[in-house]
């Protein structure tokens, strides 16, 4: 028997290495790129469902969810909450998402709350029916930039009512 490889065999190799290198990198990049990316998708996700959770009880214990309150203007990056006692204000502030709650008349918030969502981009709007809001509408998703694409992924919308109806 014979050891090692004929030259015909070499060349054979030699021309295929090159495929199954491009085919090993593409699982690589894949690997060390949008695997991270997809868990910091995830992991972003589940902060703003806890998020969510929070608004969503906040805006069923609502007695109003008025336009504007001593000052304070409900918009895009502020929402508003008058709940029996107290006075709640949402609001986005670059990669986070505060939650101020105020006891009747006073001026610093008597509990803060904060979440970091860097990627997520959130917006919402609140239904009114005769001036006053009964529901609110919360849209969001997760976006970033990969391989020079944006992305959109996770996009949802929830809508919560108000603990107001009769």
């Amino acid at each position: 028997m014979r050891k090692g490889f004929s030259l015909i065999e070499l060349i054979v190799i030699i021309a295929i290495l090159p495929f199954i290198l491009i085919v090993i990198d593409g699982l690589f990049t894949s690997m060390f790129t949008d695997v991270p990316k997809s868990l910091n998708t995830i992991q972003d996700n589940s902060v703003m469902l806890n998020m969510l959770r929070q608004m969503e009880q906040d805006i069923d214990a609502a007695n109003d969810l008025p336009q504007s309150i001593d000052g304070y203007t409900s918009g895009d990056d502020l929402f508003l909450i008058r709940q029996a006692d107290s006075m709640i204000h949402y609001q986005r502030k670059g990669d986070y998402i505060y939650r101020y709650k105020y006891r009747d008349d006073r001026q610093i918030p008597e509990q803060t709350r904060y979440w970091p969502l860097p990627e997520i981009k959130i917006a919402w709007q609140v239904h009114r029916e005769d001036g006053k809001g009964y529901a609110v509408e919360i849209r969001h998703h997760n976006e970033y930039i990969l391989h020079g694409h944006l992305i959109k992924k996770m996009e949802n919308s929830n809508l919560f009512y108000a603990g107001i109806l009769e």
